[in-house]
């Protein structure tokens, strides 16, 4: 298996929204990507780092 995850993002960018949104259906057509995972892990200072994985 092949396991890639992106660096984490920051959710109060106004990019946010556009850029991984393209990212996820990027993912969804391309035919060797099986699986897709996202997750948030809490900071410290109370912010979420957001992660996708896919394999």
């Amino acid at each position: 298996m092949n396991l890639r995850c992106q660096p984490p993002v920051n959710l109060a960018e106004p990019a946010f929204s556009i850029d991984h949104q393209s990212r996820l259906n990027r993912y969804a057509k391309d035919e060797t990507i099986l699986d897709v995972w996202v997750w948030a892990e809490s900071r410290s200072d109370g912010s979420y780092d957001l992660y996708i994985g896919y394999a």
